[in-house]
């Protein structure tokens, strides 16, 4: 039998109340007699002599205990899984050089396999905090990712684990002996001794108060800053506030002392760790005592969001997910808080400009920062206050600008529906809009197009009554067809690209040695290539994408299903597509239905763009005997399409539309009785 160290941990507890354990433990008084009970078991198995009783609600045992202990030491009792993978996890973290398989497998007993199980799990866990994993030759495994995570990774386990007490490591109660270790081994008493100097001077000069709390979250965080400095991991990312922090006096005692961790721990630090540490000290002395270090900082967060929720509500207006309104709020609130607690007042005043243009929003922000002034113990300023509302103001804006682009349109086709769903991805590909609709031209009649703005449409539309651009376009929309739809004030759909983000997956997988450059050279890039939306396409002929090897006649198929294989089966067979496409394709088909219906009995399936398309192509499947895709519906001829991207397939597939528009193409192949002959044909109508 296996005993965890959940079950261990009630012999720490002996000759207590089981009451008191209970609440020590936040477990119930019947989980810590199952326990006992299991802890007795594992004794008789292992012919340990020790019992634990419960006498008159005590907790008592019966035997030699320091034996106990060394014997379950000596037996190396099994983990459970989740103390195992919160081993592994906290080793892997404080080894900035690295550690090996190995060194993993022989710390918690495990076996290579059920390593390899456990690291499943353990990059998960990493990954969802955009933490990577990686093997280094000669190193083993290192943890890679955005330092600051790292160290905010670290510093949340460590506070978990110890405190330091007297110039010592104090453990909690609940940590088992594998942590201590780890820890031990981590950090040394001269790194302790050294941090504590550092800030006992910073306290001296500073004259302020540090709560306890507070106080233990620095001395943490400059224990992992010495660490991971001393294997040259430093910060190089800007930071948030980082000009303002720079002015405070507190960056410059800071900065003036900074020497005492350099010289006593042999490392060196950039301006950016400087900053961080004031980052910190400012956050242990400026906030709200009543609150404890850490949920001041969640605070701030929970101000910001409760501020949007109440001004979101006065002006009614949804505003909840700018996301830049609620970083910018959060990056103002803290030198904010700050300038209010140490009587500093903003030099450049925007109060009369704000009042005069904004004065409902300025009254609906005072009212709504009220709690904030509660928390902080002071008034904000007119001046304050005003900047508040700048952030309101920029907000509204993108919200109005993001509303005038968003047009709602309705697509109206002629034959079928196959082609206007076609239209309906290409709109959505190239333009900001709102496909509110895909209706036939018979039923326009019975639709309410009060909230429309474009009515877009590849068949004449009579004048309707009410005033509605229409604005008519091919079937699959051509260059001019796209210019139309910009000049008639339809705003093309610009690419979002988040420098920061990938920023992020570049050092994740290299490093950087002139990070501000390369932002720069990157957003000019993605500044050049961004509005190019009618860039020259590259042009395939219908003959280019169905040569005669796509070409097939059938005798039937015993299902549309089986029709749809078989077409697929031809791009698959030839290179086009990966297997999965063709099930992709039945699949939309089963979605859409007759929107893949580009004429009578002709259908074209497709299913969408990505990594199941190698290259562009179409198949063309003949049924000499129809199938039926419903009940009145039949189809005869297949052109299974894929694409590698929104552009390659257009000149082909208006080549085929207007012929079997314009040209009675669908009669035409109804007459070959072989893919040569059918080949001719694609080769005469295509340019």
């Amino acid at each position: 039998m296996f005993i965890d160290n959940k079950k261990i941990i009630l012999l720490n507890h002996l000759n207590e109340d089981i009451e008191k354990v209970s609440e020590i433990l936040g477990i119930s008084e019947r989980t810590i007699r199952y326990r006992i009970e299991d802890l007795n078991e594992f004794f008789i198995d292992e012919k340990i002599d020790y019992k634990i009783i419960i006498e008159n609600r005590i907790i008592k045992g019966f035997g030699n205990l320091e034996e106990v202990i060394k014997e379950l030491e000596d037996k190396n009792y099994n983990f459970s899984k989740s103390e195992r993978l919160e081993i592994i996890f906290l080793f892997l973290l404080i080894s900035s050089d690295g550690c090996k398989a190995d060194e993993i497998c022989s710390l918690v007993d495990i076996s290579r396999s059920t390593f390899k199980i456990d690291m499943r799990f353990i990059r998960q866990e990493f990954e969802k905090k955009e933490l990577k994993v990686i093997s280094k030759a000669n190193k083993g495994l290192i943890i890679l990712g955005n330092e600051i995570i790292i160290r905010k990774l670290l510093l949340e386990k460590l506070k978990k684990i110890f405190e330091i007490e007297n110039k010592k490591l104090k453990f909690f109660e609940k940590i088992s002996s594998y942590e201590v270790n780890i820890i031990k081994n981590y950090i040394s008493p001269h790194n302790i001794q050294t941090v504590t100097q550092y800030l006992e001077k910073l306290k001296i000069v500073l004259n302020k108060k540090i709560s306890d709390e507070a106080y233990q979250i620095l001395m943490i965080y400059l224990l992992i800053v010495i660490k991971r400095l001393k294997n040259n991991l430093t910060l190089e990312k800007k930071l948030q506030n980082q000009e303002f922090i720079k002015s405070t006096y507190d960056f410059e005692i800071v900065k003036s002392n900074i020497f005492i961790l350099e010289n006593n721990e042999n490392i060196k630090m950039n301006e950016l760790e400087i900053i961080k540490i004031t980052e910190f000290l400012l956050g242990a002395h400026t906030y709200n005592f009543k609150y404890s270090f850490y949920e001041n900082w969640i605070y701030i967060e929970k101000m910001a969001d409760d501020l949007i929720k109440k001004v979101s509500e006065k002006i009614n207006l949804n505003i909840l997910k700018d996301s830049t309104l609620r970083d910018g709020l959060i990056n103002h609130l803290i030198p904010t808080i700050y300038r209010l607690k140490n009587d500093i007042e903003l030099e450049n005043s925007i109060h009369r400009e704000i009042i005069e243009q904004y004065p409902v929003l300025y009254s609906e922000v005072k009212t709504a920062l009220k709690k904030i002034e509660d928390f902080i113990g002071k008034e904000f300023s007119e001046n304050e206050t005003s900047f508040f509302v700048v952030h309101f103001v920029l907000s509204i804006k993108r919200m109005a600008e993001k509303l005038e682009e968003k047009k709602k349109i309705l697509i109206v086709c002629g034959l079928g529906y196959g082609t206007s769903n076609l239209l309906k991805q290409e709109m959505e590909e190239l333009f900001d809009v709102e496909i509110k609709d895909l209706v036939p031209l018979n039923n326009l009649k019975n639709i309410d197009i009060s909230e429309i703005d474009f009515i877009i449409t590849t068949t004449d539309i009579k004048k309707l009554e009410v005033n509605i651009p229409i604005v008519k376009v091919n079937s699959i929309l051509t260059k001019e067809n796209i210019t139309d739809l910009l000049t008639v004030g339809i705003k093309n759909r610009k690419s979002r690209i988040n420098i920061p983000e990938i920023m992020e997956i570049i050092k994740k997988y290299s490093s950087i040695e002139n990070e501000e450059e390369l932002e720069k050279i990157l957003a000019d890039y993605f500044k050049n290539i961004e509005n190019k939306e009618i860039e020259k396409f590259i042009e395939l002929s219908l003959k280019d994408i169905l040569p005669l090897k796509n070409i097939k006649i059938m005798k039937n198929a015993k299902t549309w299903e089986k029709a749809i294989f078989q077409a697929g089966k031809i791009l698959y067979d030839n290179g086009y597509i990966k297997k999965n496409y063709i099930f992709e394709m039945i699949e939309k088909i089963k979605e859409l239905g007759l929107y893949m219906m580009i004429g009578e009995a002709i259908i074209l399936p497709h299913a969408d763009i990505g990594e199941n398309v190698i290259k562009t192509g179409i198949s063309y499947l003949q049924l000499i005997e129809p199938v039926k895709i419903e009940d009145d519906i039949e189809i005869k001829h297949i052109f299974a399409l894929a694409s590698c991207d929104k552009n390659e397939h257009i000149k082909g597939l208006l080549e085929l539309k207007k012929n079997i528009d314009e040209n009675n193409l669908k009669e035409i192949l109804e007459k070959c009785s072989t893919s040569e002959e059918i080949f001719n044909i694609i080769e005469n109508i295509s340019k």
